[in-house]
């Protein structure tokens, strides 16, 4: 097995950050109380998500996190190394995350529109998470300040910390805007906006988003499919998604919500065709492995599609024996470098 590289560990870092475990930062020093990273959502965003790591971390859900990283990467486990290095304790000093979703120009034609940003609410040393990242980046982070706020630039993002208590990284615009609510020269989200409203019978989840679906990642690519199937995109309005976590099970449900009843048929039928192809594909890629293909049609089994008035949605419940045995295939696809990347969002590369 390779080596991994610095190159590797730049890359593995913004993996874990992904997964809701922030590997730059360290416990504070007089650090302020931590702020809802729901506050500081810009007003004219496409897309919020709450991960409550809290929760998760009681389900062992971040440790599960942490021991499937260390695997993917190979024998160097450079999750918990990093963490090590940042002497960071998970399940003390973390809060909750934010995804947001940005209205912008900078439109991807295949995962859909940025900026997006990443928020971490939780106690922090901006000190040391500034010294760590500058050692791991290889020096391609400038220094910069934003609102009155130390940040590290990268030609496409910018990340710090607000206040020792709330971490954040993204594209550059994106991140400058919370940075403007933080500061009061921008108005945050309002309550009663329909993200807010939609998303509200979910906060309790371990993990929860709203977004308007030309938002969602991939849209334009699926949207575009949709049109050629005689799906008129135009009726279908938000994707709202959550899931709940224990140590037992975790379950999910993602809805679309549509203009009218005969859309969300539409889309129920559009969301049966993408489960029996991404199961199609898994039983190709399992097909010397019997063991993990046998996980691959135990999941098809537990996966639901359905329509109920103008939602359109698709949902299921896995054990969570059932989840470590996903998680095996996955890493039966390969570790090192090469997978690390496949698996990262292109925002993060």
């Amino acid at each position: 097995m390779r080596i991994p590289s610095a190159h590797l560990e730049r890359r593995l870092a913004r993996l874990v950050i992904l997964f809701a475990v922030a590997l730059f930062a360290a416990p504070a020093m007089a650090a302020a109380a931590p702020k809802d990273p729901l506050s500081l959502v810009p007003a004219d965003a496409a897309g919020v998500g709450i991960l409550n790591l809290r929760q998760l971390s009681k389900a062992g859900a971040i440790t599960a996190a942490v021991d499937f990283l260390n695997t993917l990467s190979g024998p160097e486990a450079l999750a918990s190394q990093m963490l090590r290095d940042a002497r960071i304790d998970p399940d003390r000093d973390l809060e909750k995350a934010a995804i947001i979703i940005g209205k912008g120009e900078d439109d991807d034609e295949e995962y859909g529109p940025l900026p997006k940003a990443l928020v971490v609410s939780g106690r922090f040393d901006a000190q040391a998470i500034y010294d760590i990242a500058r050692k791991r980046s290889g020096g391609r982070l400038k220094e910069t300040n934003v609102g009155g706020i130390d940040m590290l630039q990268s030609p496409t993002s910018l990340s710090g910390v607000i206040d020792n208590s709330i971490l954040l990284t993204g594209t550059t615009k994106l991140v400058e805007k919370i940075i403007a609510v933080h500061g009061g020269s921008a108005k945050p989200l309002p309550a009663d906006s329909p993200l807010m409203r939609l998303g509200k019978d979910h906060r309790n989840s371990s993990f929860w988003m709203v977004a308007d679906v030309y938002a969602a990642p991939g849209s334009k690519r699926q949207l575009a499919t949709m049109a050629s199937t005689g799906l008129d995109s135009s009726k279908l309005q938000h994707l709202v998604a959550w899931a709940d976590v224990t140590s037992g099970s975790t379950s999910f449900r993602t809805e679309v919500r549509c203009a009218d009843p005969e859309t969300a048929q539409l889309m129920k039928t559009w969301l049966q065709l993408v489960t029996n192809m991404t199961v199609g594909m898994g039983r190709i890629i399992t097909a010397e492995r019997p063991r993990d293909q046998q996980t691959v049609n135990r999941v098809a089994r537990r996966l639901t599609t359905g329509a109920d008035g103008s939602t359109a949605y698709i949902e299921s419940e896995l054990s969570a024996k059932l989840l470590a045995r996903l998680r095996s295939a996955v890493l039966g696809l390969g570790t090192g470098e090469e997978r690390v990347n496949s698996m990262q969002p292109r925002i993060f590369r």
